[in-house]
C-alpha cells in the first residue's frame, strides 16, 4: 500500500516552509532522542530536507505570485533570536516572508486597488492583515494616517482578491503535490 507522507496538501506545505533541519548531535545525545518515526514519519535530516525541497520546487514552478501567496500563508513570520543584545526583541523577521508580502502588495496595487491611490505601507498592511497579523484596523488607520472606513474598504477588496487567487493556487497545488507526496516513501 502506497501511503502518503502527509494528511493533506496543507500539511505538506506547512512542513516544507517550517522545516528547520536537525542539529548535529553527538552519538550519546542521539541515543537519548525519540525515534525518527515520531518526528513526522521519519522526515529528519537529509530525508526531511529533500522532501521540503521537492515541495518548494513544485511551488516555485507555479510562478512568483503563487509562490509568494504560499510563502505568506505557510512560512513563519519570525524566527526566535537569542542574541541577547539590548535591542533584541527575542525574534527576527523572516526575510522570505517579508519579501513575499512585499511582492503581493505590489500586485495588489494593480489587481485589487487599481482605483485607489495607495502607498506601499498601506497595501502591505492590507496584505499582512489578510495573512493574520493581529493589529487592529483602528490602530492600522492611525499609524498609516488614513481614515478607518477607507482602510476597511481597501482591506475588503484585498481580502476578496487574495482569497480568489489563493483558492486557484491551492487547486493547482492539489494536483501537483498529491502526486509528489504520495510517491515519496
Amino acid at each position: 500500500m502506497n501511503e502518503g507522507l502527509f494528511q493533506s496538501v496543507n500539511a505538506a506545505l506547512q512542513f516544507a516552509y517550517n522545516y528547520q533541519g536537525s542539529p548535529v548531535l553527538s552519538v550519546m545525545n542521539r541515543m537519548g532522542q525519540v525515534s525518527g518515526a515520531a518526528l513526522g514519519k521519519g522526515l529528519a535530516g537529509v530525508d526531511g530536507a529533500a522532501q521540503a525541497g521537492m515541495i518548494k520546487r513544485h511551488v516555485a514552478s507555479m510562478g512568483k505570485f503563487p509562490e509568494a501567496l504560499i510563502i505568506a500563508e505557510f512560512a513563519p513570520r519570525t524566527y526566535p533570536c537569542s542574541c541577547r543584545s539590548l535591542c533584541c526583541l527575542g525574534y527576527t523577521r523572516n526575510q522570505q516572508w517579508s519579501d513575499a508580502v512585499n511582492n503581493i502588495a505590489d500586485i495588489v496595487r494593480i489587481e485589487a486597488l487599481g482605483e485607489h491611490k495607495t502607498t506601499h505601507p498601506i497595501r502591505r498592511a492590507c496584505v499582512e492583515k489578510f495573512f493574520g497579523c493581529s493589529v487592529t484596523q483602528t490602530r492600522m488607520a492611525e499609524t498609516l494616517d488614513i481614515h478607518e472606513s477607507t482602510l476597511s474598504r481597501m482591506i475588503g477588496k484585498v481580502r476578496r482578491y487574495l482569497t480568489q487567487q489563493q483558492d486557484q493556487v491551492m487547486m493547482g497545488l492539489e494536483d501537483v503535490l498529491n502526486c509528489v507526496v504520495s510517491k515519496i516513501y
